[in-house]
């Protein structure tokens, strides 16, 4: 008797084990929705639903983390007496990313070794003419195909202004970069134009409008979206060391058009533009004093339409900083040379964050500049 009770038992606990339980699909976008990008990744290769979830741009466009900077040093492995740009850039390229609830501390990303690629750095994006693109949470990078358009190795008058968009109407990511067309110095006449290069997509493609005015400024102001860029690629404007207008193209590259800011006046070559929670700004010198910086921003949607400037953010400090976000508390995040600052506007209280300058570890060589970006954790691989 005990025995044949000891079975049913047994039998009874098995049967209901057996029972499966079903999840729904709203719980699973639910829980995909929280995992960091790293862990996404190896569940795309789970199932297929979970692959057509994670690979959908609805889900991309959802899925969020919170957000951070990542920051880059352009080190030289020696230095050339009498160089006026080096040209010994180290071709080792390492990630870090700082958040607000690191402290002082940087985490380390991603590293890539070029083995000897490149020797000279232009821009952040630049590298001798050849344009990198990285994705430190995929672990991503590929070298993007010369442009005609822009000979940068050959040209002094080349254009460095570039930027990167998830396009939403795609799910796929596009470079855009602005090159000359024609160049007559002596009438001060620039036609300049902008192509596209669709990542996965073969070659650039050139859009038949002139921009507005010409970019003569190594800036670009790009509105980032998941670690990159979205809506506009924008680039300064000057002309005779006055700010003349921003120039904007949007991603369906039907038009180009040029903002003049309101704020204009009394502003110029000393300046800087970025993104702000989806807002291009402007920062600039105001005031009667040298030390009051202006922050100005203007909204602009995924058609290129832009709004009107409006003063934003005023703080006393006598450089010019990059506004990378805002903090807890209505804080503003700045980024000058080799610090984070955080600005708190009641008090005018401008508090050190993170001294990246001593990030430096004895295996690196002397330190040249470092780059720091906005960033998010992007769910879309930049191969195929």
């Amino acid at each position: 008797m005990c025995n044949a009770m000891k079975l049913q038992k047994t039998g009874m606990k098995r049967k209901k084990g057996s029972i499966p339980r079903r999840r729904t699909p709203e719980l699973s976008e639910e829980i995909l929705a929280r995992l960091p990008v790293k862990s996404l990744v190896r569940c795309k290769s789970v199932c297929k639903a979970w692959r057509a979830t994670i690979s959908d741009p609805v889900f991309i466009r959802a899925w969020e983390q919170d957000p951070s900077v990542i920051i880059t040093l352009d080190t030289l492995d020696y230095l050339i007496p009498g160089e006026r740009w080096p040209s010994t850039f180290s071709n080792h390229v390492r990630f870090y990313q700082w958040q607000p609830s690191n402290g002082q501390a940087a985490k380390f990303l991603h590293a890539k070794d070029f083995s000897g690629d490149f020797s000279r750095l232009c821009y952040f994006t630049h590298c001798d003419g050849l344009l990198y693109l990285f994705n430190p949470a995929t672990r991503d990078a590929i070298t993007l195909p010369d442009s005609r358009n822009n000979p940068m190795r050959e040209e002094e008058e080349a254009c460095h202004c570039s930027g990167l968009d998830l396009d939403p109407r795609t799910g796929r990511y596009k470079v855009v970069q602005a090159f000359f067309r024609s160049i007559d110095a002596d009438a001060n006449i620039y036609r300049m134009g902008m192509e596209v290069f669709t990542v996965s997509g073969g070659a650039w493609r050139e859009t038949p409008d002139d921009l507005p005015c010409p970019i003569k400024r190594w800036q670009a102001g790009l509105i980032p979206s998941k670690g990159f860029c979205s809506g506009a690629s924008t680039s300064l404007a000057t002309t005779s060391n006055r700010l003349h207008g921003v120039a904007s193209s949007a991603l369906t590259w039907r038009t180009n058009r040029s903002a003049s800011p309101r704020c204009r006046t009394g502003i110029g070559d000393a300046c800087l533009i970025d993104e702000l929670r989806g807002e291009l700004c402007l920062t600039a010198p105001t005031g009667g004093t040298p030390a009051t910086m202006t922050v100005w921003a203007m909204a602009i949607d995924d058609d290129g339409r832009h709004g009107q400037w409006e003063r934003r953010y005023s703080y006393h400090f006598p450089r010019l900083c990059h506004p990378m976000g805002l903090l807890p508390g209505g804080q503003v995040l700045l980024w000058n040379q080799l610090d984070l600052y955080s600005y708190e506007a009641p008090s005018s209280e401008l508090k050190v964050l993170c001294e990246m300058g001593c990030m430096r570890a004895r295996r690196w060589k002397k330190l040249w500049n470092v780059n720091v970006r906005p960033y998010t954790e992007s769910l879309v691989r930049i191969t195929a």
